[in-house]
């Protein structure tokens, strides 16, 4: 699979725009599959599970994330909304724009759609584009912000000055790291790291210890993982202890 849609013209993507639903159809179809087995796997928890997306794959789970019809929780969890844990977006554009919701459904014609809006209300939203993007315009990044804004969607909007067709560094990846801590409820494993060092430094046993062996470790750098560049197909990474995460580029 070579992109997950056709596209008439990358300078323009409305121009034969009927050409790209099929594909999009088509790759929708997949992404909810995959999810549905993830949600299966974590029975039955969709709200653990982190869509995130580059370029044209952010493209494809923005269209995924209006078309998925999240079952409501077993009996005793009615309490949690229908949502997943996260959406997470870099490098973005709408396919279809101008369309009210019921529109932007009606386009690939899929079954199984949700007839509610709870699913993507209720999901948080992370939107990060670069400004001198080449590729993807930022202006195509605030049409899809607005867009999911106007069918009710908590959207986070994070505008970088520089980083082209690709992610801001450091502070893009920063903030989004910080973003799935806070709607995860998690901390970076870096910072247990460091807190375990400290208690380590004030042990005498851990200070001999040390000075007895010459081997130093350093902290690594493990935030949550966003959309990193990989084969163009839905994959998925079940963390043990942590959502899953499926990352489209």
């Amino acid at each position: 699979m070579g992109q997950w849609f056709d596209i008439w013209n990358v300078r323009d993507f409305t121009e034969r725009e009927h050409v790209q639903a099929p594909g999009l159809r088509a790759s929708v179809y997949g992404i909810r599959a995959v999810i549905e087995q993830e949600a299966a796997e974590l029975g039955g928890r969709w709200d653990r599970i982190v869509l995130a997306g580059f370029s044209q794959g952010s493209a494809t789970a923005v269209h995924t994330l209006l078309n998925l019809d999240v079952p409501s929780m077993p009996a005793g969890d009615d309490a949690l909304p229908r949502r997943l844990a996260a959406f997470l977006s870099f490098s973005a554009r709408m396919p279809f724009p101008g369309r009210n919701l019921a529109g932007t459904r009606a386009i690939l014609r899929l079954d199984d759609v949700p007839t509610d809006a709870d699913v993507l209300r209720n999901t948080p939203i992370l939107l990060e584009h670069c400004a001198d993007d080449p590729l993807v315009l930022v202006r195509h990044g605030r049409i899809l912000r607005d867009t999911l804004k106007g069918f009710g969607a908590d959207v986070a909007w994070r505008e970088y000055p520089d980083g082209g067709h690709w992610f801001n560094s450091p502070k893009g990846m920063e903030e989004a790291a910080a973003f799935l801590e806070k709607v995860l409820g998690i901390q970076r494993a870096a910072a247990a790291s460091s807190e375990a060092a400290s208690s380590e430094a004030a042990s005498p046993e851990a200070a001999s210890s040390e000075a007895a062996s010459p081997k130093a470790t350093s902290p690594k750098a493990a935030s949550p993982k966003a959309a990193s560049p990989k084969a163009a197909s839905p994959e998925s990474a079940t963390m043990k202890g942590s959502p899953d995460a499926l990352d489209l580029d």
